[in-house]
């Protein structure tokens, strides 16, 4: 049995979920008007600009939103 005294219920997910990501489709819509910054991570994997600034919004975000 799942204890729901702590866990959010799936329409709350839900609601958390889709609001960051209309911020980031914006975000990244921005980026895409310009040239792309691209990085190699330690791992040597790529990443650019946009994926860094969507990870620290949605970071913030849910820090914001688990702090209580």
């Amino acid at each position: 049995m799942q204890d729901t005294t702590t866990s959010p219920d799936m329409c709350t997910l839900a609601r958390f979920s889709e609001s960051p990501a209309d911020v980031t489709d914006a975000m990244a819509m921005n980026y895409s008007r310009e040239p792309l910054d691209v990085e190699r991570k330690a791992d040597l994997s790529l990443v650019t600009q946009t994926d860094r600034a969507i990870e620290a919004a949605t970071r913030e975000r849910w820090i914001g939103r688990t702090a209580v």
